[in-house]
């Protein structure tokens, strides 16, 4: 393989199966070099996402979010501009950030408790966006139902969706 362009160093090659971590299994060796078995749990990184064999999308989540707040920060500077129409900056989150975030997710298989996560990042980052500030003696609750409830109308009115619903839209459309 390696003569025609398919080497792959054996020290980066992992593998896993879905057998549970604590059933033995006989190590796989090529060339006198053992390939590392992950946990299924655990998963490993493939075609730029991660994969776990229990069903679940904590880590790629986790790692989504995290590369959406890089392109957040990349961009910060026209996200954050106040010279620049707050559409204009919501088209740009959504052609960055949201882009980011939502690669490869209509395979996804997430759990109830996981698609607020989506919803929170989303209006972390336009609050980030808006600069609200909290007013004087504001309990921390009133100013988040405050700083939510403009963020959900203003998306209505300039016709973006919410991020939790844009998952739901990309997995049936990729279904």
């Amino acid at each position: 393989l390696k003569e025609y362009g398919w080497h792959t160093p054996l020290d980066e090659l992992v593998y896993a199966t879905t057998a549970q971590d604590e059933d033995f299994l006989e190590p796989i060796v090529i060339d006198c070099e053992t390939i590392k078995r992950v946990s299924w749990r655990e998963g490993f990184k493939i075609l730029g996402t991660t994969l776990t064999l229990d069903n679940r999308q904590d880590k790629e989540l986790a790692r989504r979010i995290s590369s959406a707040w890089g392109t957040f920060r990349k961009f910060s500077s026209l996200l954050c501009c106040k010279a620049i129409p707050l559409r204009t900056r919501l088209g740009i989150l959504d052609r960055t950030a949201k882009k980011a975030l939502f690669w490869c997710c209509g395979s996804w298989n997430l759990r109830k408790e996981q698609l607020p996560t989506l919803r929170r990042v989303h209006c972390s980052m336009i609050r980030k966006m808006i600069r609200f500030k909290r007013a004087d003696g504001e309990l921390l609750d009133d100013f988040m139902q405050r700083s939510n409830g403009t963020i959900k109308n203003l998306l209505r009115v300039n016709s973006f969706v919410l991020w939790d619903q844009v998952y739901h839209l990309e997995v049936f459309k990729w279904a």
